[in-house]
């Protein structure tokens, strides 16, 4: 009986210890994110929050729950997820199938971390592996109070910081979501978090918690120059940097098939386009400015 009394008191002093850690994962919030589409080219705001407890494999486990109307009263489950006590984040899909780890906030500068992310390219989910390095940590000034930050870039584009973990909230591209600065794909962007009622982030560029768009409606993205196209004739495309340094360019036809794409580092740079006619440029710097803009190559 004592042996079963002390096991008893470690498993739930172990329970208190990883509810205590929990920075991430709470009951009551609530992550609104837009998702840039492809090939639709629209992009759609999703909210995901935590609610309720699940156990898979004999791991405590939150479930997540998706809504894409702006009144938040249509919930599906989504997923499964979880934070250890270190603070690390995994996630499933589903319970016959292993569980991805998403982050792991115990990591040094220079550290490579392999990661998983969510991406719906193409309208289909699915999970991904993303290779991330730790760039920097530092903290902000989030709501009155200093939050840590860990800076990341993807492994590929070195020489860009591509997203950021911000304790309490999570990544910048959302729940669940890397961006990486990838070319091509879906791209995502955290619009807001709040805990129990409370706005806890709000991307500024975003007025509401809210947005969507399609390609028909485009005009409502130029509120801000971040660059300026200028076809050259014979299929040559300039751009060049007005109010950003760094991004990327994602060049679309009517159809929504993405005929070319790549990182912007320098202030002029110039490239030939496999086809011509009406297209659609996409603009995204490393903050997730967004310039979007039909042009016309002859």
């Amino acid at each position: 009986m004592k042996t079963k009394t002390i096991v008893l008191f470690f498993v739930l002093h172990l329970f208190v210890l990883q509810l205590y850690a929990q920075k991430l994962i709470k009951e009551g919030k609530v992550w609104s994110q837009v998702n840039y589409e492809l090939p639709s080219f629209t992009a759609i705001t999703e909210h995901l929050k935590i609610e309720g407890d699940t156990l898979i494999d004999s791991l405590a486990y939150k479930k997540v729950f998706r809504s894409t109307n702006a009144e938040q009263t249509d919930w599906k489950k989504y997923l499964s997820i979880r934070e250890t006590i270190n603070g690390s984040i995994y996630f499933r899909t589903d319970t016959s199938k292993q569980e991805y780890l998403f982050f792991n906030p115990n990591c040094n500068i220079s550290d490579t971390l392999n990661l998983y992310t969510i991406t719906s390219g193409y309208n289909e989910r699915t999970i991904r592996p993303f290779n991330l390095r730790i760039e920097g940590k530092d903290s902000i000034m989030l709501n009155g109070q200093f939050v840590k930050r860990i800076s990341l870039c993807n492994i590929s584009v070195p020489d860009m910081t591509s997203d950021y973990y911000l304790e309490g909230i999570g990544s910048t591209a959302g729940l669940l979501y890397w961006d990486g600065m990838l070319v091509g794909g879906d791209n995502y962007n955290l619009i807001c978090c709040n805990e129990n009622g409370t706005l806890i982030f709000h991307d500024k560029e975003f007025p509401t918690c809210y947005y969507s768009w399609d390609y028909n409606s485009i005009e409502e993205l130029n509120s801000t120059s971040l660059i300026e196209v200028v076809p050259l004739g014979e299929d040559i495309f300039r751009v060049k940097m007005m109010g950003a340094s760094k991004g990327k360019i994602c060049i679309y036809n009517l159809s929504g098939k993405q005929i070319h794409g790549q990182v912007i580092t320098q202030p002029e740079t110039s490239f030939c386009l496999p086809e011509s006619g009406i297209l659609i440029y996409r603009f995204t710097t490393t903050k997730g400015e967004v310039q979007t803009e039909k042009v016309v190559v002859r």
